[in-house]
C-alpha cells in the first residue's frame, strides 16, 4: 500500500465538497487533529467529509489505490497509530 499519483489526488480534491490534503501539506495538522492529543495520525491523506458524495468519492478512490481508510466519527481519535491510508 501507498500513496497514489498526484493526478488521481488532484482529481479526487476538484471533485470533493470537503476537503483533502495529503501528508505534509499545510493544513494536514489541523483537518487529522481530534480530542485525543496523544493520537499518532500519519496516515498518507486526511479527508474532511462534508456530503455523502464525498463519503463515496473517497471510498471509491480508496479502492481504486488500494488505501485502507480509517473513519472517524467523534473527533475524539485513535488509540493505535494511523500510518497510512486515509484518514
Amino acid at each position: 500500500m501507498g500513496a497514489a499519483p498526484e493526478s488521481a489526488v488532484e482529481a479526487l480534491r476538484n471533485e470533493l465538497t470537503g476537503v483533502l490534503y495529503a501528508r505534509g501539506e499545510d493544513g494536514y495538522a489541523e483537518e487529522a487533529a481530534g480530542y485525543n492529543a496523544a493520537s499518532q495520525i500519519d496516515a498518507d491523506y486526511v479527508v474532511g467529509v462534508a456530503t455523502e458524495e464525498d463519503v463515496v468519492a473517497t471510498v471509491k478512490f480508496a479502492a481504486a489505490h488500494d488505501l485502507p481508510i480509517t473513519i472517524v466519527a467523534t473527533g475524539h481519535g485513535q488509540y493505535r497509530p494511523i500510518t497510512e491510508g486515509i484518514y
